[in-house]
């Protein structure tokens, strides 16, 4: 017993030493060195050998580079080798292995991946093809050049390069796929004008973007592409895009600042929920359908919804709190969880041609006071009133009762007993004899 805690002492300590003697260099960045793993400093756990599972093989090393040959063509491809890749790094044209000289031209997937002690990497124009997560979770790069004629960036290129500041994109870049994700320090980015598309995920939790123009050639914006960008503040949507993909800018909660293309027919599920400082948006004409939870917690104070709308998800104002009023409701289901938890607001008419009310679709909207609900209502969900606790005055025009969910529970924790139902003279005994109506404190005759 006493030769196992002399080892396991034995072992922390020397645990303990090797953890204080990895300083960190003169580059720290202020705000996130608290971090261990942003620290700068020189990480032993990815210098010298890589492990069998990490590295690949390879046919040459020059210059602390590893290569795979292709004789006949005289082609090098870069590759991970058995050692960690470190320090600053250029990745040349060409090189010469037994006398015989090759054309650089690509750069596996993985070939960096997790090569921590990276700090800076350039490319030479004759790489045209980079393979996915080449340079994944590389989390001490600060700089990164890339060639001039790739076109499209791979999946997870630099995903979690958690230092990387500076980026040259190529200038024929055309598709940039989910490249950049969690790269939480790269302050802007600058885009190529020839690109057309931006992938899944390309920017998302950039936490350092503040502003982003996209060029007018981008015709698609994959689903999160800039999801969790914490501030980012201001962003340029090209005149091409024709859709608002599914968590676009969700839990940017800065962004104030965005003009939506005419062109634009589509908006996403969640596309701008959690976008907290965003209290105006105007959605163009063409617009036909809007997403689950599109503006989920938005700041806006009031919204105007296009008449020409075919088709809204439900929870598209869920938790705006700030929302006081919608000017135009155009379909003709109003569904669940829609102004679930919009806390000021006071007053809301739903207007003639809405058929049928989603469940919870104003549960906890604590301050509403007056509710008119139209002649054409034929279906009401379960809860949809529930905790509306300031609620005095119900307006319900319809003469024929509407059919209401099995539980009776449309108006539960709203203390109706102290609220007025207005209804239809000539249906007041069917309103007084019917659950949960009959709990109303009073009805009375419109």
């Amino acid at each position: 017993m006493k030769k196992i805690t002399m080892i396991t002492m034995l072992f922390m300590a020397m645990t303990m030493t090797t953890l204080s003697s990895c300083s960190k260099d003169d580059d720290d960045i202020d705000g996130i060195t608290n971090n261990d793993d942003l620290n700068d400093g020189y990480d032993p756990l990815f210098s010298g050998p890589r492990d069998e599972y990490s590295s690949e093989a390879y046919d040459a090393k020059i210059n602390g580079l590893f290569y795979q040959l292709i004789p006949k063509a005289k082609i090098a491809i870069v590759t991970a080798g058995n050692e960690w890749y470190e320090g600053h790094i250029t990745i040349p044209s060409t090189i010469e292995h037994d006398g015989v000289e090759y054309t650089v031209t690509e750069i596996t997937g993985n070939a960096f991946y997790y090569c921590e002690n990276l700090r800076s990497l350039i490319i030479s124009n004759s790489v045209t093809k980079i393979g996915y997560q080449a340079f994944y979770h590389c989390s001490r790069l600060r700089k990164l050049i890339l060639p001039d004629d790739i076109e499209e960036l791979p999946w997870g290129m630099c995903d979690m390069c958690h230092r990387l500041t500076e980026v040259h994109l190529p200038n024929r870049l055309r598709t940039l796929t989910s490249a950049f994700g969690e790269c939480i320090s790269l302050p802007s980015i600058t885009l190529p004008e020839d690109l057309v598309e931006i992938g899944s995920g390309a920017f998302s939790y950039c936490n350092s973007l503040t502003t982003v123009v996209i060029p007018h050639h981008v015709s698609i914006i994959g689903s999160g592409a800039f999801a969790g960008c914490n501030n980012l503040e201001s962003v340029r949507l090209p005149d091409n895009l024709s859709r608002v993909p599914n968590n676009c800018f969700a839990n940017c909660p800065k962004l104030s600042n965005i003009t939506l293309p005419n062109g634009i027919d589509a908006i996403g599920d969640d596309a701008f929920s959690g976008c907290e400082s965003l209290t105006q948006l105007t959605i163009p004409d063409n617009v036909r359908s809007i997403g689950k939870r599109a503006f989920e917690r938005c700041g806006f104070t009031t919204f105007t919804l296009p008449s020409g709308v075919t088709q809204i998800g439900s929870g598209i104002f869920f938790g705006c709190s700030q929302l006081k009023g919608v000017t135009s409701w155009p379909y003709n289901t109003l569904y669940g969880e829609t102004f679930k938890d919009c806390t000021a607001l006071e007053e809301f008419v739903i207007p003639e041609g809405v058929r049928q009310i989603g469940a919870v679709a104003f549960e906890g909207c604590t301050n509403l006071k007056t509710v008119s609900l139209p002649k054409s209502l034929t279906y009401i969900d379960y809860y949809v009133f529930r905790d509306c606790t300031s609620l005095k005055d119900v307006y319900c025009y319809c003469e024929e009762l509407p059919r209401i969910s099995p539980w009776d529970d449309i108006f539960s924790g709203s203390y109706i007993e102290y609220a007025t139902l207005h209804v239809p003279a000539s249906a007041i005994e069917k309103y007084k004899n019917k659950k949960p109506w009959n709990g109303f404190g009073s009805i009375v005759a419109l």
